[in-house]
């Protein structure tokens, strides 16, 4: 398992033990479905009762943006019994895997690409996992899901000079609504590596909000270019999936 992984691991485990029983919209954060039991995967099975799970007690799926709209105006507890869906890096195996399953419940999802990848091997890691074609992509915005940037070569934006950082931004912001014929609203940074100077460049580029690695359900107004998620990873079976939805996610009473 990676650095990156364990330490997503590790938020996870602490999260659960600080969350309180509330009433919460989750972010879930997904990266590949595939049974090779990396810090990053999540088989395609348990995918599958995770979803079948969330229809089974009354669960929907919202966009991004439905959830900021809930969040800058009447509040979270007006979207319901509702998760929003992400996946990070746009691997081919979301094409495959996730998209019948969604497809097979309604729901949507957003699926960040890092552009300067499409098509090719993710050179970030360590794991032979490629990326999703142009074709596939388009696919899946005409399937109704999101589509947000993720960069272009997936790097430590809080490492990069200001001007870079903004170019990877920029660039994959406008690969994306060239390729796609519209706005690109969302961004995901690349190894949840940001700072506040991050965040206000995302702001000049033209993003609406962003979504962090940082584990949690309780985002505000102002966290939009920070906001949590809830990490779901190769331990997440269906057990542990109900469990959080149910205990710490306020589902229980109806």
């Amino acid at each position: 398992m990676s650095g990156f992984a364990k330490a997503l691991a590790i938020d996870a485990a602490l999260a659960v033990a600080k969350i309180a029983r509330l009433r919460a919209v989750p972010i879930l954060m997904y990266h590949s479905l595939d049974d090779e039991s990396s810090g990053l995967s999540v088989p395609v099975s348990h995918f599958r009762d995770q979803m079948a799970w969330l229809r089974d007690h009354g669960g929907r799926t919202v966009t991004l943006d439905e959830y900021a709209d809930a969040l800058n105006g009447p509040g979270l507890g007006g979207l319901g019994r509702a998760v929003v869906v992400t996946f990070d890096d746009g691997y081919v195996n979301n094409f495959e895997h996730a998209l019948p399953v969604l497809e097979r419940h309604g729901f949507t999802a957003t699926l960040f690409i890092a552009t300067g990848c499409v098509g090719e091997m993710t050179p970030w890691l360590e794991h032979d996992w490629p990326v999703m074609t142009w074709d596939q992509i388009r696919t899946c915005r005409e399937a109704g899901h999101s589509i947000g940037a993720h960069t272009v070569t997936h790097p430590h934006l809080s490492e990069l000079p200001r001007d870079e950082a903004r170019r990877e931004m920029a660039e994959s912001k406008d690969t994306l609504e060239e390729r796609l014929g519209e706005e690109v609203r969302w961004l995901c940074y690349p190894f949840g590596s940001f700072t506040p100077e991050t965040e206000a460049i995302a702001r000049e580029v033209g993003f609406r909000g962003a979504v962090s690695v940082n584990e949690g359900l309780r985002n505000r107004p102002e966290d939009l270019f920070r906001l949590r998620r809830v990490y779901i990873g190769p331990e997440t079976d269906l057990r542990h999936f109900a469990f959080a939805m149910t205990r710490f996610h306020g589902w229980r009473h109806g």
